[in-house]
């Protein structure tokens, strides 16, 4: 961690500004804000990903910004409507660069920036989708990104992959949840029951039909959350050989759907204990 900190402060001389990622669903929790510090030196993009699966219609995207000169935009890397986006905030951003080029008499240099954020927030997939290529390896497991590596788009501006980077500690336990429930975190670390437990509690306060919907189900708020575990594993047919229900399944097949967004759109930063 410390390592990777240190490149990051070296190669931050080398860039012009920096696009920073963040997980839409849960956008403060997965800022790390040492890098965050880190780069502050530079002109910023601040990327929700994976708005596809965020629940935004009441937050203020502008709470984000560390600087005024900060932009913001919201992606989804399924769509080709991003795309544009992407490049025009990126081409907003470098007018001033560009501006200074010429005024110095200079060809205007390619623009290079610097992608920062957590694991698994889709650094390398945002870098796969701009470049339009398989530039940058992909996982969906946290600290797949090894190193550094420059990739050149479209002749247009440079871009600079950087690994995952957690921050040392989390002192908000609210945010190792919602961290361990994306995927951002080993889930390893927390009980699986616990996280279970913690998105049926969310399941009840604010997507309640949606739950139903999926499982064909007709649970109540004020159901226990054992009782629905015991539902579902009807539903689903989850059995062990002795015909008890086989909770562990039920488990796994709640934190994977919640995790990639099957059950419904979510929003959980303004979920607290």
């Amino acid at each position: 961690m410390k390592k990777a900190q240190n490149e990051i402060s070296e190669k931050i001389k080398l860039v012009d500004i920096v696009i920073e990622i963040l997980d839409a669903r849960i956008p403060f929790s997965s800022r790390n804000f040492v890098l965050a510090r880190l780069t502050n030196s530079k002109k910023r993009i601040i990327v929700l990903n994976k708005k596809d699966l965020a629940d935004l219609q009441y937050f203020d995207v502008n709470t984000l910004k560390i600087d005024d000169n900060d932009l913001i935009i919201t992606t989804d890397l399924k769509s080709n409507k991003s795309y544009e986006l992407i490049l025009s905030a990126i081409k907003e951003i470098s007018k001033e660069k560009h501006e200074k080029d010429i005024k110095k008499g200079l060809k205007p240099q390619l623009l290079k920036a610097m992608i920062i954020g957590i694991p698994n927030v889709g650094k390398s997939s945002f870098i796969n989708y701009v470049s339009r290529k398989n530039s940058a390896p992909v996982g969906n497991v946290p600290g797949f990104t090894k190193g550094n590596k420059w990739i050149k788009v479209d002749g247009k501006f440079y871009l600079l992959d950087t690994p995952g980077i957690l921050p040392p500690n989390y002192d908000d336990e609210n945010s190792k949840i919602n961290l361990a429930l994306i995927g951002s975190i080993k889930s390893e670390i927390l009980p699986k029951e616990f996280l279970a437990n913690k998105i049926l509690d969310i399941i009840k306060d604010k997507y309640l039909s949606e739950f139903n919907k999926k499982y064909d189900l007709e649970i109540q708020k004020t159901m226990q959350n054992l009782d629905i575990f015991d539902l579902l594993c009807k539903k689903r047919g989850f059995l062990l050989k002795n015909s008890a229900l086989d909770h562990d399944k039920c488990i796994d097949l709640i934190l994977n759907d919640f995790k990639n967004g099957k059950i419904c759109k979510v929003f959980l930063d303004d979920v607290r204990i």
